[in-house]
């Protein structure tokens, strides 16, 4: 469940609660399958994980309460993000805002939500802006069969000739330290409009690159992107991002309103992941950091 507890001594609809106290609770319907697996002693059951994010805006549909809206992923628990209206003072008049999921249309690429959400807003017209949330494409577990494991014979700790390796999908036939080839998910950064979840602008995989509209793709993306977004609000006009991928490529983002493309998207850092490069290699750059 999502909890949700008072800080203080508070009346909400007519209800009396200490600080301290559960005034709401929630439970993603996605999960609610795997709740029968909570009678296995021997299995750890993920669900509700991520971190919860709350974004007050500056309007009041009602004309009393700030709208506001509380978004969290479901980290190792699953590939969904939540938003839920919580701009009424009484829990009861809570209500699920939007929902989306990995693998379904348009969010194909949405792994395990561990990226938090993170909010701003982008400026859509002379004097109008439009709120958003901004998170990167998570977790793939194929990463957990990296490096790969061996049958250790005799038990000194160590890889002698003749001891078999396992073999992660994506891996190959012999000993993979790293991930070889590309994910199947998690690979991209998303930008939703806070209002109703639906897609402003998103960057991942591709087998060629499109580097032109609102979805761009890209085939040098192909690793998960499980860690939060460096997100750096300038203004409502230009708005800076950074993301890293699970085996250390740097993504910069870039809003800008006054550009023709507004959007712009470049690889500024590449890593060594399986030591194939030197560190500090001068190839291992592809943009500098510049304004």
């Amino acid at each position: 469940m999502l909890h949700v507890f008072t800080d203080s001594d508070v009346i909400l609809g007519g209800d009396s609660y200490k600080a301290g106290d559960e005034i709401f609770a929630f439970i993603p319907k996605d999960l609610l399958r795997r709740l029968q697996k909570f009678s296995l002693i021997d299995t750890h059951i993920y669900t509700v994980d991520g971190s919860p994010a709350l974004y007050r805006s500056d309007t009041m549909s009602d004309g009393t309460n700030f709208d506001m809206t509380l978004v969290f992923g479901e980290r190792s628990g699953g590939r969904s993000y939540w938003a839920l209206d919580v701009s009424k003072p009484n829990p009861a008049e809570w209500k699920v805002k939007w929902h989306i999921e990995g693998g379904t249309a348009g969010f194909e690429e949405l792994g395990y939500t561990w990226s938090k959400p993170f909010f701003t807003k982008i400026k859509t017209g002379t004097s109008t802006s439009k709120e958003v949330v901004i998170f990167a494409g998570g977790y793939d577990p194929m990463e957990d069969g990296f490096p790969e494991g061996f049958d250790d014979q005799n038990k000194n700790g160590k890889w002698d000739t003749g001891e078999l390796h396992g073999v992660t999908v994506g891996g190959t036939e012999g000993y993979d330290k790293w991930n070889p080839g590309m994910n199947t998910m998690g690979r991209g950064i998303f930008v939703l409009d806070l209002a109703d979840g639906s897609k402003v602008f998103t960057a991942s995989y591709g087998a060629s690159d499109v580097t032109t509209g609102t979805e761009r793709k890209y085939a040098m993306m192909k690793y998960c992107f499980p860690a939060d977004i460096s997100l750096i609000p300038l203004s409502d006009s230009f708005v800076l991002m950074y993301a890293s991928d699970v085996y250390g490529q740097i993504w910069k983002i870039r809003f800008d309103y006054g550009a023709p493309n507004k959007w712009s998207v470049n690889r500024v850092f590449t890593a060594n992941p399986g030591s194939n490069l030197g560190s500090g290699d001068a190839a291992a750059f592809t943009e500098r950091l510049t304004p």
